[in-house]
């Protein structure tokens, strides 16, 4: 997944690519802002959001605007921007533009523990 703001073109990166110094950084300018947030924050909201049957599911999570500026924020950062939470986060909402990717469109994978479908061979079990 990628995203851009004002024709910027971001890849989305795991935050564990951050270094720990931004990990630390990211907990005062959280709380700069008004709501001090932790990795383990971060890490249980991505959880619950995977875990949704669909976007419309995941945007109405209560903190999705967060995670979603904690993803601006870690792109910017892993790209080389020296920018802190705030300035990373400090345009239009509307600006922002997400991007799919071809391995965005693959199939998932069925669930663990769910045997394979069947192939039919034309005839009736007996």
């Amino acid at each position: 997944m990628k995203f851009a703001i004002a024709g910027k073109v971001y890849d989305v990166v795991d935050v564990k690519q951050l270094s720990m110094k931004d990990m630390l950084l990211f907990e005062q300018q959280t709380e700069a802002m008004g709501r001090r947030l932790t990795w383990a924050d971060v890490t249980r909201w991505r959880n619950e959001l995977e875990a949704l049957p669909d976007d419309k599911a995941r945007g109405e999570h209560p903190d999705s605007l967060w995670l979603t500026a904690v993803s601006v924020w870690a792109a910017r950062r892993a790209s080389g921007e020296d920018v802190t939470f705030e300035q990373a986060v400090d345009f239009p909402a509307a600006d922002i533009k997400f991007i799919a990717t071809p391995a965005d469109r693959k199939p998932k994978k069925a669930a663990a523990g769910k045997a394979p479908a069947r192939k039919a061979t034309g005839q009736r079990a007996k």
